[in-house]
Order: structure tokens, then C-alpha cells, then sequence
């Protein structure tokens, strides 16, 4: 438990190190100028619909904050099987977490459908950051934004999730495998400098 522990505490530290020395080769989101920007579903490439279940549900009546990391958890794992050739069992390499934050805009309940909206916001050599939006699905009705378009509905969270890419034996950082990288760049994006996303 404490090798474990530490071997976390270091990718995190390599990821922090790459961050600060600007190390990262394809960094594809740009810093906003200031202009307030609300993710809607168009700033998002690809989308997995999830059921939300009933032991989803809080005391209060609502999705806990804590599943959110699972619909992260899974758009992201599903993706990368589905599209980069992601073997759980046997790939060489594996994508360990060393980073994860969710802002929240607005409540779900059970039993709502929700969208889980996927981009690759910064690409380096052995990292990835996800950037995740969440939103009801079409199908739900909601209070408000009745009469915008599906692509302009707004998100009711965002959030993101780094990996680092470790040799599953030795669990040393290592270069992102070419079929995960050709996947990875398929849903990245950059923003312009009022904030809104450019889909590569």
C-alpha cells in the first residue's frame, strides 16, 4: 500500500514537472482573455449516453458528487477501448490518474439519462489530459433552454482527468503507444482566444 502510495505521489510529481516546465509537445488549449465561456455540447467531440442508477441518488435527492468521477471514469476507459485499441489485460502500457476536478452547474436525479461529452484538451509525450462535460440527454426535459438547439445546450458539469501512460510492469512513465495517441488526437481540440472551442 505505501509502494503504491509513493509510485502515485511520483507520477503525479512527473506530471506537476511537465506542467511547469511547459514540456507538454501538443498543448492545445490556449488561455481564455477573460470573456466567460459556457461549455455547451458543440465543444465536445465525442459522447457516450449513461443511465443514471438508483443507488446513484444522495440523501438529498440528487446524483452525488462522487459519481461524477465514475461517468469520467467510464467515457474515458470506454473511449480508449473502443477507439485507440486499449487492451485492459494486456496493453503494455496503462493510464494511471494523477489528476481529476469537476466544477458542478447544476443537479441529476435517477432515474435521468445523462450525454458524457469527450475531448483531448492537452496531448504531451507520455500524459493526456481529458476534459469532460456532462449534460442531460435530449430526451430529458429540462426548466430551461427549452428552445436551443441539442449542440447549444449547456453543460450541467465540467471537469478533467489526467493520465499518465506507465509500463504496466514497472510502472515507469513511458511514451503514449502510437495506436492510443492516434485515438487520443482524433478528439483534440484547441481554443481561440475568447475561449471557445476549435475542434482539430
Amino acid at each position: 500500500m505505501a509502494r503504491a502510495l509513493r509510485r502515485l505521489q511520483v507520477l503525479h510529481k512527473h506530471w506537476v514537472s511537465v506542467e511547469q516546465n511547459g514540456t507538454i509537445s501538443r498543448s492545445l488549449t490556449n488561455a481564455s482573455n477573460g470573456h466567460k465561456h459556457y461549455e455547451t455540447r458543440r465543444d465536445f467531440a465525442h459522447f457516450l449516453t449513461i443511465q443514471t442508477r438508483w443507488m446513484d441518488n444522495d440523501i438529498y435527492g440528487h446524483v452525488n458528487n462522487v459519481v461524477y468521477y465514475s461517468f469520467f471514469d467510464t467515457v474515458i476507459n470506454k473511449y480508449m477501448i473502443d477507439y485507440c485499441h486499449f487492451d485492459l489485460e494486456n496493453s503494455e502500457a496503462i493510464a494511471v490518474a494523477v489528476e481529476s476536478k469537476c466544477s458542478f452547474k447544476e443537479s441529476i436525479s435517477f432515474p435521468e439519462q445523462i450525454d458524457c461529452g469527450l475531448r483531448a484538451g492537452k496531448i504531451g509525450r507520455t500524459s493526456v489530459r481529458w476534459e469532460v462535460g456532462i449534460f442531460k440527454s435530449p430526451q430529458t426535459p429540462r426548466k430551461e433552454n427549452t428552445s436551443l438547439p441539442t449542440e447549444n445546450l449547456k453543460a450541467i458539469a465540467v471537469g478533467h482527468f489526467v493520465h499518465v501512460f506507465v509500463d504496466r510492469k514497472s510502472r515507469k512513465p513511458i511514451p503514449i503507444p502510437r495506436d492510443l495517441l492516434v485515438g487520443i488526437e482524433r478528439i483534440a481540440v484547441r481554443k481561440s482566444e475568447e475561449g471557445h472551442v476549435q475542434k482539430e
